[in-house]
C-alpha cells in the first residue's frame, strides 16, 4: 500500500499546474518585478523578468487560440512592439516599463500579449470571422498622443527612406520622380489639416471627434446641421483617454492598392469596400450591413501606425494619390475621424501626393465621393482593453 500511494502522490507532484494556477504565480513574479524595479535591485529584477518570459512563454502555447497561431499574432505583436521603439514612441515610463505619456499628461503602459490575448478572447466569434474575411494584420496603436507627433515620426521615416533610395511607390518605383532633368526632387513638407483638432478642448476651434454614429446632413438651404455629440455620437480624445482608452489594437486588412469601384474581391462573404461611395456610404455599411458587423474606419493615428508598418515590411509606402495612374493607389477616408470645426464638419483622408510629393492628411465633407478615394475598415480587439 505504502508503495502505491508514494507512487500516486510522484504523478501528482509532476502533474502541470492548472493555467488559473500559473496565471497566480505569474501575477506574484510581476508584483517581485515590480517591487525590484522600485528598489532598483537590478540584478534581482534581471532573474524575475528572465523567469518571468520563460515561465509566460510557456503558458502562450497552452492557452493560445486558433487565430493567434494562424495569424502569428504574438509574433505580430512584437514586430509592433519592435516598430513603435524604432520610432520612439515609446519610451520608459516612471515604474520602469515601457509605454507612452498621452496629451493629457498621464503615463499608459503598453498592453502587454496577455492583455491583448484576453481582448481575442472576448470578441473570439467576430474576430474569427473577421480573420477569414482578410482582416489578418495586427496594429498596436498609442492612440494617446499627439497627431503631431505621429505624424513628425512618419515625416522622419519618409525622409530617412528617400535618403536612402528605400522609398517606393505601390509598383516598386521610387514614390518621389526624378525632376525632367533626371535630377532627385526633394520631399515636402508634411501636411495636416487642424493638426490639433485632437487635443484641442475649446469649441471655438477644431476638434476631432472619433467613433461618431452619424454625421451631420445638409438642410433645405445645403448647410451641414450643427454637429452634437448626443445626437450624432462620438468621444474627443481627452474622453477616451478618461476611460482608459490611450492605447487601441485592431486588426485590419493586409491590402497594397485599395480597390477601385467594382473591383473589390469578396472573402468569406464580404466585398471589399471600394472607391466612389461617401464617407456616409462607408459608416452605413458597417452599421446596416452583416458582412461588415464589427467594423469600423482607421483613424489619423492608426492610419500613420499602419504606414510605418507597410514600409518597414514592404519598403512601399500606402495610400499614394497619382493623378497619371490611379493604378498606384488610392486616397483612404478615415471615417473613425470626424473633424468638428467653425466652418463646417470633415472626414479625415489620408494619402501621399505623389505629384506635390507630400503626405497629406485632409478632410472632404460626409457626403462627398470620388473615383480617387477608397477606405480601409478595422476590427477592434475588444471594445476596451484590460490594462
Amino acid at each position: 500500500m505504502s508503495v502505491e500511494t508514494e507512487g500516486f502522490g510522484q504523478e501528482q507532484e509532476n502533474e502541470p499546474k492548472s493555467v488559473e494556477g500559473e496565471y497566480q504565480e505569474l501575477s506574484g513574479l510581476e508584483a517581485e518585478l515590480d517591487q525590484a524595479l522600485e528598489e532598483q535591485n537590478t540584478q534581482k529584477a534581471e532573474e524575475l523578468l528572465l523567469e518571468l518570459e520563460q515561465r509566460t512563454s510557456a503558458l502562450e502555447e497552452r492557452v493560445a487560440l486558433p487565430i493567434e497561431r494562424e495569424l502569428k499574432l504574438k509574433e505580430q505583436y512584437q514586430s509592433q512592439v519592435e516598430l513603435l521603439a524604432e520610432h520612439h514612441l515609446i519610451q520608459e515610463l516612471s515604474n520602469g516599463k515601457r509605454g507612452i505619456v498621452g496629451i493629457d499628461g498621464k503615463e499608459y503602459p503598453l498592453p502587454s500579449y496577455q492583455e491583448i490575448r484576453a481582448g481575442l478572447k472576448e470578441s473570439r466569434e467576430l474576430l474569427e470571422k473577421k480573420a477569414e474575411q482578410g482582416f489578418a494584420k495586427l496594429l498596436l496603436v498609442p492612440f494617446g498622443l499627439a497627431v503631431s507627433e505621429l505624424k513628425a515620426a512618419h515625416q522622419a521615416e519618409l525622409l530617412r527612406r528617400h535618403e536612402n533610395d528605400t522609398l517606393l511607390s505601390s509598383d516598386g518605383t521610387p514614390l518621389v520622380k526624378l525632376d525632367s532633368s533626371g535630377s532627385k526632387q526633394s520631399l515636402a513638407d508634411y501636411y495636416v489639416f487642424e493638426e490639433n483638432a485632437d487635443t484641442n478642448q475649446d469649441p471655438n476651434q477644431a476638434v476631432c471627434y472619433y467613433g461618431v454614429r452619424k454625421f451631420p446632413e445638409k438642410d433645405q438651404s445645403g448647410n451641414y446641421e450643427q454637429f452634437n455629440p448626443q445626437v450624432h455620437g462620438g468621444q474627443t480624445k481627452q474622453e477616451i483617454l478618461g476611460e482608459g482608452g490611450a492605447w487601441q489594437v485592431f486588426l485590419v486588412e493586409d491590402t497594397g492598392v485599395l480597390p477601385a469601384e467594382n473591383e473589390g474581391e469578396t472573402k468569406g462573404g464580404r466585398k471589399q469596400m471600394e472607391t466612389n461611395q461617401t464617407p456616409r456610404d462607408y459608416l452605413s455599411l458597417t452599421q446596416e450591413e452583416e458582412p461588415y458587423q464589427g467594423e469600423t474606419g482607421l483613424t489619423r493615428e492608426s492610419w500613420i501606425i499602419l504606414s510605418l508598418s507597410h514600409l518597414k515590411e514592404t519598403n512601399r509606402q500606402i495610400d499614394i494619390y497619382d493623378s497619371n495612374d490611379l493604378s498606384q493607389g488610392k486616397i483612404c477616408y478615415l471615417f473613425d475621424s470626424f473633424i468638428v470645426s467653425p466652418s463646417g464638419g470633415y472626414v479625415s483622408r489620408a494619402d501621399f501626393d505623389r505629384g506635390f510629393r507630400q503626405a497629406y492628411l485632409t478632410g472632404d465633407g460626409p457626403g462627398v465621393a470620388f473615383s480617387s478615394i477608397a477606405a480601409r475598415p478595422a476590427v477592434k480587439i475588444a471594445k476596451k482593453l484590460k490594462l
